[in-house]
């Protein structure tokens, strides 16, 4: 099916010299990127464009390449999100350099939802390892999101120890989905899309050079509330990650190391420099972001709040209790119900705190009427 608005979008992206932050800002002079490609030159030279900008922007060869992609994008099933949508990531969206499109694989809601991004060096130590390995593992109680940028090392060592804990993870790559960088990750990607997701602000053709690894890292900072840095030489990509994210106002923490370990200098670094608390284990973490172990939520409450649902909450509610957790297409199914009122109707009942949601329209009854 033909999205106009979306080909106007992609139009635009392909605009030499027009990154996310000046399409926002024609954006508000403009109702649409619509209407940003097909105004008058005189019009986009009185907001201020210059006419070697215009002239990019009337650039037949965007449309072409526009047309083009919106083809592969149905064809291999990549959803864009647009920086005004609903389902845009919150946190990213309160940075002002985050991306005006992000393209992933699956639907799968990172808002009012914990998210940790864990970045650090490509050389990772046994040690490193094995602070990861184990602080997964406690972390897996919280059932935090994990984010990270599937690079060697950490990164991917991050993706896989989430996996191994049934946690979600959300891979963040540096190119467009006709193309997978590194090739020996490719299998962890695809059973990433099980639980997780793969994230780009790269349309296809866009290889994975240096510059596009910056601009990824932002993206890692952004979606989260907080930034790992588990290793780090005295320079390197997950250096930039913490400082992005320290721009971001968002949580920094770095794991210790001795002096002399060249893989301790930066997290060291960041420490000295009051740019991330230090850190020795999980509970550290969940006390400074204020997280409680997700069990902690199934509490019980009092017939009156039974009382207190309508026909169908009660319905659902009881369906829920005999699963331990369900499906909303399930829910739908066992209740008759249409799936959008489903989803309306367990919106309203989890802001009540009468279900909790996971991953993938996931949803689980709290507590019982005992």
């Amino acid at each position: 099916m033909y999205n106009e608005t979306l080909f106007y979008d992609l139009a635009l992206s392909y605009t030499k010299g027009i990154g996310p932050v000046n399409t926002r800002k024609l954006l508000g002079y403009f109702e649409s990127s619509k209407e940003v490609c097909t105004s008058a030159n005189k019009d986009l030279l009185q907001i201020g464009l210059s006419k070697k900008l215009i002239d990019d922007l009337k650039n037949p060869h965007n449309l072409r390449k526009a047309e083009k992609e919106l083809k592969y994008m149905e064809t291999h099933k990549i959803i864009a999100v647009r920086y005004t949508d609903e389902a845009y990531p919150s946190r990213l969206k309160n940075c002002h350099d985050a991306p005006f499109l992000l393209f992933k694989k699956n639907q799968l809601t990172m808002n009012q939802r914990k998210v940790l991004s864990i970045v650090g060096t490509r050389n990772m130590t046994r040690s490193g390892k094995h602070f990861l390995t184990k602080l997964m593992q406690d972390l897996k109680k919280y059932d935090p999101v994990i984010v990270s940028g599937l690079a060697y090392g950490v990164d991917i060592c991050a993706h896989r120890e989430a996996l191994k804990n049934k946690l979600s993870t959300i891979g963040i790559m540096a190119h467009g989905f006709d193309r997978f960088y590194p090739k020996p990750h490719f299998e962890t990607a695809l059973e990433m899309l099980e639980r997780g997701d793969l994230y780009t602000e790269f349309t296809s053709g866009n290889k994975p050079e240096k510059a596009n690894f910056i601009k990824r890292n932002r993206i890692i900072a952004g979606l989260s509330e907080a930034t790992l840095v588990i290793e780090s030489a005295e320079k390197g990509g997950s250096l930039i990650t913490a400082d992005l994210a320290f721009s971001y106002d968002r949580e920094v923490f770095a794991i210790p190391g001795r002096p002399h370990d060249i893989q301790s200098v930066g997290c060291n670094k960041l420490i000295m420099e009051n740019k991330a608390a230090l850190l020795n284990n999980a509970e550290d973490l969940a006390l400074q972001l204020g997280w409680e172990p997700e069990n902690d939520q199934l509490k019980t409450f009092n017939l009156e709040q039974l009382d207190s649902m309508d026909k169908d909450e009660k319905q659902i509610y009881s369906i829920l209790l005999k699963s331990e957790k369900m499906h909303a297409e399930d829910l739908s199914m066992k209740s008759g119900l249409e799936i959008k009122t489903i989803l309306a109707e367990l919106l309203k009942m989890e802001l009540k705190g009468i279900v909790i949601s996971h991953p993938g329209k996931i949803f689980e009854a709290v507590g019982n009427t005992c």
